[in-house]
């Protein structure tokens, strides 16, 4: 008798459905939307910063060491140290990996999803939340967070799988696998090591067979791979205490903790699973993921956690609150930790912050396979054992109801998704970067490769945040632009806040002028070392320094400033300063600093230099005051 003769009146006989071909459409189109959306922005923020920071810097453990903002992420590093060299500003090609990445972060889902819980067109419908989920969005958009947070959610999917396979089959390389992954997990984004909690949760709860005890006895008998985990994390946390990272931590007390897991879990995570949140923080000149939802969203959001939960609990029992245990606790983890370095600062902000959110969706997806598509332990291990794989599987028969019932929440959620990724990329493309650089390029390449220009910091709507590499000079290389900087051959111009050049002076603060008469300030004269007080001592700044100087032949100087604790500050590029006209001012740039003296030494006999006007201040366009 054929299929469609033994099924109910009310069902009809299933269509065939192609797995392969339904995760080709779903990781195309995700591709498709993810390429359009990045398209509307461009580099921001942190973007230009680490990018800079890899200028002139060798590729060596103590570059890929050194603390991002405390963070020890050594994979980052070298992400942007490859950019910097390779790509520079080309945004298009950023764009392209980042699609590939999360492409094959998808497949590598999808293939979990069906070891998990096999060739179900449930396993679809969730890789398919997964990837057109706004959890992922925002996080892939900037990056900044998509360096950190696609690579290292790669990397976790593999590491669950891998233990997944190391389960069933006992393999210790396969353990070693998962512990390798999780190591380059965290050298993108250190709370990666959350998955390390959710592996023996997924062991206990769905990998052995038998009732607690019988359990617990087959988890413990996998002791080799727990070692060789246990050993790669804890030298890995042994080397972050004892470095220089995690330095932001501060206190916080229970009701901060309570108060910023509410807002997480109302404002950011409910929303999210339905394709939420819909609207975002607008304010200033940030463009960041902050949630914003309206109260349908919060209560729809809380309503579908239950309606999940609660539907976990009748397919799968008790157990499903142990899968629903992994997105609970990569979530509460997670929120907390970045609390600790962020609450004191931005408060409610980061806890509705998609991007502390987006490691939260593998965990979500495989928590809903677990409990609301699930498999005994014995379908599992056939299904890592089965070493044909590729071969064809019957379709599985679907209630028609159901198959309806799927395609309406389906397009909800895709509706809903599609709303947010609006919502939030039309203030993602508001972004000023682009707009900026291309002006700066512009002016710079119109004025000639021998422009001089004050190197003052990039305005904070461009890159902010960040204390680093952040200035004129820094956008030029990145953009292979050259120009010159405090040349003394010509009075420097201003990068005006919307990347034009203009005419500029400097705003003094503090000064040195000698006496009227016309005497020098200071008559450096053969060898020796003369110290200029300043007419004021000044708090920490960037200033810029102009020195008029007075000399019948070249000379070499050096140059260095005492600040207010007595120590010894080098003007960028240096001390020793070359001073080839006879009539001519200098121009330098400090460090961040305080300043009360200048310092002028001199190493050869024969130097006679008349130091003249000493101006410590800020550059402006001249004619503005």
């Amino acid at each position: 008798m054929s299929t469609t003769a033994q099924l109910p009146k009310h069902e009809s006989a299933p269509s065939p459905i192609s797995y392969p071909a339904g995760l080709a459409l779903i990781v195309l189109a995700q591709a498709g939307l993810l390429g359009y959306l990045a398209s509307r922005g461009w580099f921001y923020g942190d973007d230009l910063s680490y990018l800079g920071a890899a200028t002139g810097q060798d590729l060596d453990w103590r570059y890929l060491s050194a603390p991002v903002n405390d963070h020890f992420v050594p994979g980052l590093r070298l992400l942007f140290w490859l950019m910097n060299r390779e790509t520079g500003l080309n945004y298009a090609i950023t764009i392209a990996a980042r699609i590939v990445l999360q492409a094959v972060a998808t497949v590598l889902l999808h293939r979990l999803l069906v070891l998990l819980a096999g060739r179900r067109p449930g396993v679809l419908l969730l890789t398919g939340w997964y990837a057109f989920g706004t959890l992922l969005v925002p996080g892939t958009l900037w990056l900044t967070t998509s360096v950190d947070l696609v690579c290292s959610q790669l990397l976790v999917i593999l590491a669950i799988d891998l233990h997944v396979r190391y389960t069933v089959t006992g393999r210790l390389r396969l353990a070693a696998g998962t512990a390798l992954a999780l190591l380059g997990a965290l050298s993108f984004w250190e709370l990666s090591g959350i998955t390390a909690l959710l592996l023996p949760i997924m062991s206990l709860g769905f990998l052995h067979p038998g009732g607690p005890g019988a359990r617990l006895r087959a988890t413990l008998r996998r002791w080799p791979g727990w070692l060789v985990l246990a050993g790669a994390l804890g030298g890995w946390l042994y080397y972050f205490l004892t470095g220089p990272y995690g330095g932001a931590a501060h206190s916080l007390s229970p009701a901060s903790a309570l108060r910023v897991l509410r807002v997480g879990w109302l404002d950011a995570l409910g929303p999210a699973v339905l394709g939420g949140p819909w609207r975002w923080v607008y304010w200033g000149e940030v463009y960041f993921p902050i949630a914003d939802p309206p109260l349908a969203a919060v209560l729809l959001g809380q309503a579908c956690i239950v309606a999940a939960v609660l539907a976990g609990l009748r397919r799968t029992g008790i157990r499903s609150l142990l899968a629903w245990s992994l997105p609970v606790l990569t979530f509460a983890i997670s929120t907390l930790v970045v609390a600790l370095g962020r609450f004191q600062t931005f408060g409610d902000l980061s806890p509705r912050s998609f991007n502390y959110l987006f490691p939260v969706a593998a965990p979500l997806a495989v928590a809903a396979a677990l409990a609301l598509l699930p498999s005994t332990p014995a379908e599992v291990a056939s299904r890592v054992t089965d070493r044909d794989r590729r071969a064809a599987r019957p379709a599985l028969p679907v209630r028609r109801r159901l198959r309806i019932a799927g395609a309406a929440l389906a397009t909800l959620f895709l509706v809903s998704s599609g709303v947010s990724d609006a919502t939030f990329t039309h203030r993602w493309a508001q972004n000023p970067s682009e707009a900026y650089v291309d002006t700066l390029t512009s002016s710079v390449r119109a004025a000639g490769p021998e422009v001089n220009l004050w190197d003052s910091r990039v305005p904070p709507a461009v890159l902010v945040f960040y204390a680093g590499q952040n200035h004129i000079s820094d956008l030029l290389r990145l953009a292979r632009v050259p120009a010159r900087f405090q040349d003394s051959a010509s009075k420097p111009l201003l990068v005006t806040d919307d990347g034009g050049l203009a005419p500029a002076a400097l705003l003094p603060v503090a000064t040195q002028i000698g006496p009227a008469t016309g005497a020098c300030t200071r008559l450096v004269h053969g060898q020796g070392s003369w110290t200029i007080p300043l007419s004021r001592r000044l708090g920490s700044n960037e200033y810029f320094v102009q020195i008029d100087y007075l000399q019948q032949k070249a000379s070499v100087l050096y140059l260095a400033f005492r600040d207010q604790d007595g120590r010894t500050v080098e003007p960028v590029g240096g001390q020793r300063l070359e001073l080839p006209h006879q009539l001519a001012s200098l121009y330098l740039r400090l460090p961040l600093t305080t300043v009360e003296s200048l310092v002028v030494r001199s190493d050869s006999p024969g130097n006679n230099v008349c130091i003249g006007a000493i101006v410590v201040g800020v550059p402006y366009p001249a004619g503005t005051r």
